[in-house]
Formats: C-alpha cells, structure tokens, sequence
C-alpha cells in the first residue's frame, strides 16, 4: 500500500512539473557539431561532407525560439571571424544538406535582428 502511495506521489509531481525544458545549445556545442565543415569552407574543392550536414541538422534543431536563433547566429557569425573561409562556400551548406537556414553565414549578419 505504501509503495502504490509513493507511485502515486511520483505520477502526480511529473504531472505538475512536466517534462524538462531542453536546454539551448551552447557555442561549444555548435563548433563541435560544425566541425566536420571547416575543411569545406576554407577551401575551394571537394563536396559537403555528410557529418558537415548531420552537424548543420542537429544544431538546426535546437533552434526553437529567437534567443536561439540569435545565440546560434552569433556563434557562427564568431567562428567565421576567427577563421579564413570562403564565404560562397558557407552559403552554399545549407543547401547542399537540404537546410533552411534562416540567415547567411556571414560576418556582416546583424544577428541581433533575427526572428523566428
């Protein structure tokens, strides 16, 4: 009897907490998952590597609100600055992978007036 209260107690405190909030991805987590796109976009040969696209998907769906948008944009517009990269090349991943990426890579994007 008591195992089914503590049961039922369990039950009710997942049903008034709810599920977790997923946290937003952080900048770390976006270079790591974008890695396998460096040797793409700093040269001129060669075609989008698949781990490039499954890098682009997986931070593309922790894009849930603008502060995301916002937070991701920032990163890249970041890593970008820090590296030489060929900027038709960046562009062009989205693409390739079959993406909508709100924005272009880029290091002139005004990330702050992103929407969702």
């Amino acid at each position: 009897m008591a195992s089914m209260k503590f049961a039922c107690i369990v039950i009710m405190c997942f049903a008034v907490v709810g599920a977790p909030i997923a946290q937003a991805i952080s900048c770390g987590q976006v270079g790591n998952n974008l890695k396998p796109c460096l040797r793409y976009i700093m040269s001129f040969w060669g075609s989008v590597p698949g781990l490039c696209c499954d890098g682009v998907k997986t931070v593309m769906a922790h894009v849930q609100n603008t502060a995301d948008k916002r937070a991701t944009c920032n990163c890249l517009k970041s890593m970008v600055a820090k590296i030489g990269f060929v900027p038709w090349r960046a562009k062009s991943i989205p693409r390739e992978c079959g993406v909508v990426l709100p924005y272009e890579i880029s290091t002139s994007i005004n990330c702050d007036k992103l929407e969702l």
